[in-house]
């Protein structure tokens, strides 16, 4: 992809060098929220004086490309007068790229929980995308000034839609259904709002089942159409 398709795909002869650079800064950076100013620094970091103009058109090719596939956000007005953090979540079509862009080992990523967790994001991130498209439905996140987050959202044109959350431990389900439980109560505020269809912590865990306040705990396996 790097060495030919970044330049076969429109004709423009690029670096094929520059192209592994920004896809393993941007590999570090998957399922985060916010504006491109660390992943320009930490690009010119490993390769230079380069423009922020010539890592965009590149970011641009690997979205032609089908590698990165960003996460709008969700604007729903659940607090007036709230700032929403409209930066898409970064992510790639697929963490195996990521891992590969990296170089990183199994034995590596069971050493940093938190590459770890990035990673395992962007694969759920992956893979509601594509189960919530096959049905009409499009993936956004949620995050506010106050802090308030969701890390996905699955809407239709119906209004119909859920939360999700996506924590790679167990210890953490019970942290992710307090943020669930949280944003449904601020949208029961909102008379203009109708209540998610379900809400719903996707882990790495083996059993399924349904808190006592609804949510649902599905491991990743489990999903499907």
């Amino acid at each position: 992809m790097v060495s030919s398709d970044i330049s076969r795909i429109d004709g423009v002869n690029r670096d094929p060098q520059l192209a592994s650079i920004i896809l393993k800064s941007y590999s570090r950076l998957v399922s985060t929220i916010g504006p491109n100013g660390a992943l320009f620094e930490d690009i010119k970091a490993n390769y230079g004086d380069i423009s922020e103009k010539t890592i965009s058109d590149y970011l641009n090719v690997l979205k032609k490309l089908y590698i990165i596939e960003e996460i709008a956000a969700w604007n729903p007005n659940i607090r007036s007068k709230t700032t929403i953090r409209t930066s898409p979540k970064k992510m790639l079509i697929d963490p195996s790229l990521a891992v590969a862009a990296l170089g990183c080992s199994y034995n590596e990523l069971l050493l940093d929980v938190n590459t770890l967790g990035l990673l395992f994001e962007n694969l759920v991130n992956r893979d509601l995308s594509i189960y919530a498209g096959s049905i009409g439905g499009t993936l956004n996140h949620y995050r506010d000034r106050y802090g308030l987050e969701c890390d996905n959202v699955i809407h239709f044109k119906n209004g119909k839609y859920a939360l999700v959350e996506v924590k790679l431990s167990k210890e953490k389900i019970e942290e992710a259904e307090e943020h669930l439980l949280k944003l449904k109560e601020l949208i029961s505020q909102n008379p203009k709002l109708k209540e998610p269809t379900f809400m719903m912590v996707v882990t790495a865990t083996k059993t399924a089942y349904k808190t006592e306040n609804g949510v649902l705990v599905v491991p990743i396996g489990c999903l499907k159409n």
